[in-house]
């Protein structure tokens, strides 16, 4: 599997109406937010667009996000004007001047969250679950559904219930973040010991995300998974033999006024045979020729020596590029929390590095871009030291001193 764990985009439009343009621009613009957070994550896998048939049901799912410890189904909308929610959790848009009813999507997405653990307990293969060791039941997975509004939306939510599964496009990176920590067991040290013994582990996330992948079924079927060809298997390697040594008969040298003629010498020269890459034979070129020695007392023949081919020639030396200059360091945001705004706050571990308020008690991520529009920052734990490390620049920074209690295992956030 890629290690960019997107592992699916969304498929096209369904059909040519404004509606489905419309429906989908909200996906695109939430599997953008998906990919730039989760783009580089191993253990996060997302899937868009996902269609799942059997015994003449499907579903569509827009985005589904897995992880070790549970499954996540964002479903998109596409309001772009104004959206609420009365008490009884009845539906209604604004549209063409006038408020209409919708189906619930919160609803909507249970429907399909059902249908896919269920789908999972009955299609997945006897031989993929013996092989990747699943003994828990798919339908005991912890699932949880989001509803995310474009981000042009207006949302009229009700006092009671609060609806924290709605939101806007933009908020529900940051609300998938904290539904991860909660699946893996809260942050802490004992959040840390409870995921030890429950959850996939990473080659099983792979296999499943896999399957899924493999199973989709579009509406079009030009957007059904490519599937590789199977590798060839390799040629056996070709032993070469090395070239006899060829003869070469040298014809007598014509009698000169002052001495007798040289008679013909035969003199062995040696060809080596290189094997090229597609292990075809193909002679190299010749050793050197050996001139029949001359008789004593006669002079050596002065052969005429070439200045272009024979004389060796200094070249200059090649000009050494300046070293540029290291990039300066991007600026680190204030570290507050996002729920009161308080300063007072600690870097702590859980299923990644967050914000822990002491004021309120509430978990934050990391806030780590910079006021640079291209900023894309991770975080990486050397020692009792976490270092923020900008991509596009390549900076390092110190960002939090760590204490022992929270210097757990992993190093990436974000």
């Amino acid at each position: 599997m890629q290690q960019i764990m997107i592992l699916k985009e969304p498929d096209r439009p369904t059909g040519n109406d404004r509606f489905s343009r419309a429906g989908h621009k909200a996906e695109e613009q939430m599997a953008f937010y998906l990919r730039r957070v989760f783009g580089d994550r191993r253990d996060v896998v997302v899937l868009n667009g996902l269609r799942l048939v059997r015994g003449g049901d499907a579903a569509q799912i827009d985005h589904l996000v897995l992880s070790r410890f549970g499954v996540i189904i964002v479903e998109s909308k596409s309001v772009s004007t104004r959206i609420q929610v009365n008490e009884h959790k009845e539906w209604s848009r604004f549209h063409d001047g006038d408020w209409h009813g919708m189906q619930s999507p919160i609803i909507q997405a249970r429907l399909q969250a059902d249908f896919l653990l269920k789908y999972l307990e009955a299609e997945v293969p006897a031989e993929l679950r013996t092989r990747q060791g699943f003994r828990r039941p798919f339908t005991t997975l912890r699932c949880d559904i989001l509803v995310a509004v474009s981000d042009q939306g207006i949302i009229g939510r009700p006092a009671n219930p609060p609806l924290p599964e709605l939101l806007k496009a933009d908020q529900v990176t940051e609300r998938i973040l904290d539904l991860l920590t909660d699946q893996a067991g809260g942050g802490g040290l004992l959040g840390s010991l409870a995921s030890r013994f429950k959850g996939w582990s990473q080659e099983q996330l792979s296999a499943v995300a896999g399957f899924l992948r493999e199973r989709h079924s579009p509406l079009h079927p030009s957007d059904a998974p490519v599937r590789q060809p199977a590798p060839k298997p390799a040629q056996p390697a070709t032993i070469m033999r090395p070239a006899q040594p060829a003869t070469i008969m040298r014809p007598a040298q014509p009698a000169a006024a002052t001495g007798p003629a040289l008679p013909a010498v035969r003199m062995p020269v040696t060809f080596t045979v290189t094997p090229p890459l597609d292990g075809k034979a193909v002679p190299g070129p010749a050793a050197a020729v050996v001139h029949p020695a001359v008789p004593a007392g006669r002079p050596p023949v002065r052969r005429p020596f070439s200045s272009v081919a024979g004389t060796p020639t200094t070249q200059p030396p090649a000009a050494v590029p300046p070293t540029p200059p290291a990039p300066a360091a991007c600026a680190l945001p204030e570290k507050r929390c996002r729920h009161c705004g308080s300063s007072d706050v600690e870097v702590q571990r859980g299923y990644s590095f967050h914000l822990h308020c002491r004021a309120c008690d509430g978990k934050s991520r990391l806030p780590l871009a910079c006021d640079k529009p291209d900023c894309a920052r991770i975080v990486r734990q050397e020692g009792n030291q976490l270092l923020a490390v900008c991509k596009p620049c390549g900076s390092s920074v110190p960002y939090a001193e760590l204490t022992p209690a929270r210097t757990q295992r992993g190093a990436r956030a974000g």
